[in-house]
């Protein structure tokens, strides 16, 4: 309770919530039935992506190579998670995994995909606290640029095929972004202000490209402070792959709303 109650950026919504779901936890029922592994393990994590979507292939393993260097580091496994933090961290860890197996399906199912022009990247790099996301944002006022929105991010891969008519494809567009926007919205009605006090957050804003690296490195916001600690750790993987990776959810992005041919 004291842990709860000294939270300076959580409301007493959801230091209450937290409370409440204590005896749900000890007893392991709903969410927490899997137990502590579903969120420190990620061979557990992945086996819950692979039944949810009855996908197997997940382009590769580095990726859980990289995972692993920061969860099983000794500073990530003496982290505490709240009740409330732990469904956070199952679901953040959930969905980047049934992304991924969904990703790499849509590539193998449309191989023309990768043959999508794009123009090279402008980065934008900077210490905390010092405006990159107001640069970041300003940039993406451009209409001749492409600046990738939250929800598309985080539910990138449509649920129709390429070849299906406009209308169905924009069904599945506002499906997935509605998604998106209620998960957004659940957390905040939480009680959950942290993240918010220090980048704005919006289903429908652009957003940086932490959240499509984030299906190769370890770099979700559960293991910002793990990995700051091990920093060297985080710094020996080999981004090569991630941007690798990165490019083909851009162009994922580009291929569905019709941009195959002029780069953006």
């Amino acid at each position: 309770l004291k842990l709860y109650l000294t939270a300076g950026n959580k409301s007493l919504k959801n230091c209450a919530i937290n409370v409440a779901l204590g005896p749900v936890r000890a007893m392991k029922w709903g969410p927490y039935s899997r137990g502590e592994p579903m969120i420190r393990d990620i061979h557990q994590s992945l086996k819950y992506a692979t039944k949810k979507t009855k996908l197997t292939d997940f382009g590769g393993t580095e990726f859980i190579d990289a995972y692993s260097l920061i969860m099983t580091s000794p500073e990530q496994l003496k982290e505490k998670y709240t009740n409330l933090g732990y469904i956070t961290a199952k679901i953040e860890l959930g969905m980047g995994w049934v992304r991924r197996l969904k990703h790499i399906k849509y590539l193998s199912d449309h191989p023309d995909v990768k043959k999508v022009p794009l123009r090279e990247p402008v980065f934008v790099m900077g210490l905390p606290r010092t405006g990159t996301t107001f640069i970041h944002r300003l940039l993406s006022l451009d209409p001749a640029v492409r600046a990738p929105i939250t929800w598309e991010l985080l539910a990138p891969v449509p649920g129709v095929p390429g070849a299906a008519d406009t209308s169905e494809q924009e069904r599945d567009r506002n499906k997935r972004k509605e998604y998106i926007r209620k998960l957004l919205e659940t957390r905040k009605s939480m009680g959950d202000y942290a993240l918010q006090k220090i980048h704005e957050v919006g289903y429908d804003l652009p957003e940086e490209c932490l959240l499509g690296l984030s299906d190769e490195l370890p770099i979700l916001l559960q293991y910002f402070y793990s990995g700051y600690l091990n920093i060297d750790k985080l710094l020996s993987i080999d981004a090569t792959g991630a941007y690798s990776y990165y490019k083909t959810i851009l162009q994922v992005l580009s291929y569905q709303i019709g941009e195959r041919t002029e780069a953006r």
